[in-house]
């Protein structure tokens, strides 16, 4: 009895770390996708259907992806923003917020990042 309580619990503690690692695989992967998709969009300058991609991105994908990726989702949203003739205050509240994340995370781009959220309150601003 007691090799076969053995073998169980030996057999749970190998396959926890086991679930953990495919789990983190497939949020991997679909991070991959989700970006190859925006991507893709983006060549297309078809931002609507790149945001859906990219908030799907944002989910799955570790904090750390990149700088580009925020750069990217702020573009994104600049774009829709462009594009709206009476742009959201959400739509400016990404903005900030992407870009004041991607400075705060990567701080060599701090400066970049707070000159992008200046730009943005005046782009509304005039809006």
């Amino acid at each position: 009895m007691k090799n076969i309580l053995t073998n169980i619990i030996i057999a749970l503690l190998l396959f926890l770390p086991c679930s953990n690692m495919c789990a983190q695989q497939e949020e991997a992967e679909n991070c991959l996708i989700y970006i190859s998709y925006y991507n893709e969009y983006l060549r297309q300058n078809n931002y609507d259907d790149a945001a859906r991609c990219w908030r799907k991105a944002f989910e799955v994908c570790p904090v750390r992806i990149g700088h580009k990726f925020y750069l990217d989702g702020a573009d994104i949203y600049r774009n829709i923003a462009l594009k709206s003739s009476n742009p959201s205050r959400g739509l400016l509240d990404t903005l900030v917020l992407l870009n004041t994340a991607r400075g705060l995370i990567y701080p060599e781009y701090l400066s970049e990042s707070s000159k992008a959220v200046e730009s943005d309150i005046n782009l509304f601003a005039s809006n």
